[in-house]
């Protein structure tokens, strides 16, 4: 229930607590009741969705005394409610606290307001890359499971296979004669464990624990990962217990795991006279040119760069060009890595050093 402080006269609100950045305000229920009957009837939406990008970077976020840790627990969940955009994740391995923003300034500005708002000196670790991974090759694997339960005997049998391409479902059920009993005997709570098993083993990967994606064959931001499962006819209650991912095989072995980077769009515009200079820094770091245009005495260059490359570019780019060029960029997808910089990448974010191969998933 929202809380109000209006002026009568001016009808100007003062107050509104428990409401978060993308919520819609209605002055009454029967307000909201019938803006959504005259949207039904128009067969359209009350209002277009909001947009909410996938945060690129990320890093560690720490208080300068254990006094101050209430605090900034307080204001990163304040901050989290006012920009979608920023993602507060606590790391049970680590037991740090970890912000996901879309870059590096975002996350200095978010670091600068719990300063100034909060009265909170919060130091950052360093900037790391959100990778993604996916795999290459189709993967199966089957888990059996039985317990007694005074004189009932419960009995699964779990088959799962993921495809690297994409699909139209997350999770697709196997329709076949030999398995159509089986499926009809799943229960809504047992398959409810399955779908929450599956979600929690594709949010850590093998490599590096990064979410699990369909290898992109081709940019199409509506992929999606099929994984097609079996389910003997004697199915267990226990799978609807605390932990349902322990009742899934773990990990597909054998599926040879890759590294997604993102890849950013950039639109450069730069002097002619700093062309040369900046073209040459964009190839060092690995750039896809597009396309350059030509704006009176402006170069625009439109690329691809993985993000990796990009820490710290803008201030990079306004020491080559004597301040005469500007940058603006886009998450585009995530694309494989080729070997060499897949195992940069997990040097860079575990300290071992590995030549590539292909390992088998936990």
């Amino acid at each position: 229930m929202m809380k109000w402080s209006i002026r009568s006269v001016t009808r100007i609100c003062i107050a509104c607590q428990e409401t978060t950045t993308g919520d819609i305000l209605c002055k009454s229920s029967s307000s909201h009741g019938r803006a959504l009957e005259a949207a039904s009837k128009r067969g359209k939406q009350l209002v277009a969705e909001m947009a909410v990008p996938t945060p690129v970077f990320f890093c560690s976020i720490e208080p300068p005394s254990l006094h101050a840790q209430a605090g900034l627990e307080h204001a990163l969940a304040c901050l989290a409610k006012e920009d979608p955009s920023l993602r507060v994740a606590f790391d049970a391995d680590t037991g740090q606290t970890v912000l996901a923003g879309m870059g590096e300034l975002h996350l200095e500005i978010v670091r600068d307001r719990i300063s100034k708002e909060y009265k909170i000196d919060a130091e950052l670790g360093p900037l790391q890359v959100a990778y993604r991974e996916t795999i290459t090759n189709k993967v199966s694997d089957t888990l059996e499971f039985q317990r007694r339960v005074g004189e009932s005997h419960h009995y699964v049998k779990l088959s799962m296979t993921a495809l690297p391409e994409k699909s139209g479902k997350v999770l697709e059920l196997q329709h076949t004669k030999e398995n159509a009993e089986n499926l009809g005997a799943i229960r809504p709570y047992q398959m409810s464990a399955v779908e929450r098993g599956l979600h929690n083993t594709l949010a850590c990967g093998p490599l590096l624990h990064c979410p699990v994606r369909p290898h992109p064959g081709s940019i199409d931001k509506s992929r999606k990962c099929e994984l097609p499962i079996m389910v003997a006819r004697n199915e267990a209650r226990d799978l609807r217990g605390d932990d349902p991912g322990r009742y899934l095989p773990a990990r597909p072995s054998g599926g040879q795991p890759r590294l997604l980077e993102p890849v950013m769009s950039l639109e450069i515009s730069v002097h002619e006279d700093h062309f040369s200079v900046v073209l040459g820094d964009l190839a060092r770091r690995r750039a896809q040119i597009l396309s350059i245009q030509q704006r009176l005495d402006i170069k625009v260059i439109e690329c691809l760069t993985p993000l990796s490359e990009l820490k710290g570019y803008s201030t990079a780019l306004r020491t080559l060009s004597s301040g005469m060029a500007s940058v603006s960029m886009e998450l585009l997808d995530y694309l494989p890595m080729d070997s060499m910089e897949q195992s940069r990448a997990i040097q860079s974010m575990t300290g071992i050093s590995t030549s590539f191969s292909s390992p088998k998933c936990a």
